[in-house]
């Protein structure tokens, strides 16, 4: 649970973090299936986006119960729009 919190939440405040505007994160079971042919910070910028994900997956809410409402107060709070 901690470690869902500080990967939605914690990561915007960690002092090392502040002089990046993006950043990516893969899981330890993630890979990238074929080489990029783009620089997805680039493209990020270029297309104004401020979040990106390739796939999602459903976890238990007794494992996550208040984890979305705790990310979109973040958000609204002073998160990315």
């Amino acid at each position: 649970r901690h470690m869902i919190r500080f990967w939605t939440v914690g990561i915007w405040e960690h002092p090392a973090m502040q002089e990046f505007k993006y950043y990516m994160r893969l899981d330890s079971d993630s890979f990238l299936i074929g080489r990029l042919w783009k620089d997805p910070f680039s493209f990020m910028a270029e297309a104004d986006f401020k979040f990106g994900f390739i796939g999602t997956s459903t976890e238990s809410k007794d494992f996550t119960p208040d984890l979305w409402e705790v990310t979109e107060a973040f958000r609204r709070s002073k998160g990315p729009e």
